[in-house]
């Protein structure tokens, strides 16, 4: 495979696997939020996984920038916008 597939497969994951993260993080903030007391923050117990979602998709936004342009139809060149 090319590097820039390659770099496009990984990053392909890491958003996935990113966005699930978060997701998870976010549904088991809103179940824990009806189980506290008043004045309790919520996201306390959740902080890590928000912080390591953000990581995730912050390396996937990254990696996206070395996967290039498109080429035109001879595959010479990048398209021309």
């Amino acid at each position: 495979m090319k590097r820039k597939k390659v770099f496009k497969i990984i990053s392909n994951i890491l958003f996935a696997a990113g966005g699930g993260l978060a997701v998870y993080a976010l549904v088991s903030i809103f179940t824990t939020r009806a189980n506290l007391p008043a004045g309790v923050c919520p996201i306390d117990p959740a902080r890590p996984l928000l912080y390591v979602a953000i990581g995730i998709l912050a390396a996937s936004l990254v990696l996206s920038f070395f996967t290039g342009k498109k080429a035109d139809k001879d595959g010479d060149t990048p398209a021309k916008q």
